[in-house]
């Protein structure tokens, strides 16, 4: 799998496990404080994702899938099956303090580390980006220059066209 593969599944259980901390605030609703808190998780897990999503965009940039990555596959299979035995598992009545247990589940399964992985390998397109913005490398919105390289060869298979 190479790193953006990597990166958009690790993106995808991020939004799920925001998803699921999501509806557990609204399972919750009846306690203020713990609503908030499953919704101030959810925030974070949809922000973590973000950060994986732009590293993509920002690979899509530069035309980039990034390195081939031998483990990242198995981890992040590994956590998918935690996410989802936690969302079966949450159902639509589980009481706090299993909810608690369950998202210790997801938290022990070595989550933080593929994060931090797949941000430091993805850093380099990153900067990469930044550093074309600073030098105004990217193409400008107006490629006059293309346009008329553009209507140069279709004259010219017009003509050669019998």
């Amino acid at each position: 799998m190479f790193l953006r593969e990597a990166l958009c599944r690790d993106a995808e259980l991020e939004e799920d496990i925001a998803n699921l901390y999501a509806g557990l605030a609204a399972r919750h609703a009846s306690s203020r404080e713990l609503a908030g808190r499953w919704t101030e998780m959810a925030r974070r897990e949809r922000r973590r994702a973000r950060v994986l999503q732009a590293i993509v965009a920002a690979q899509g940039v530069a035309g980039d899938d990034g390195p081939f990555l031998v483990h990242v596959p198995l981890q992040l299979a590994g956590l998918r099956k935690v996410v989802e035995d936690a969302r079966r598992d949450a159902g639509d009545s589980i009481a706090p303090l299993p909810a608690v247990e369950l998202v210790e589940r997801i938290e022990a399964a070595d989550r933080g580390a593929i994060y931090q992985s797949l941000l430091e390998l993805g850093r380099p397109e990153v900067v990469r980006l930044l550093r074309m913005l600073d030098n105004h490398v990217l193409p400008s919105c107006s490629d006059s220059a293309n346009l008329m390289k553009l209507r140069d060869a279709a004259v010219a298979s017009q003509s050669v066209t019998p």
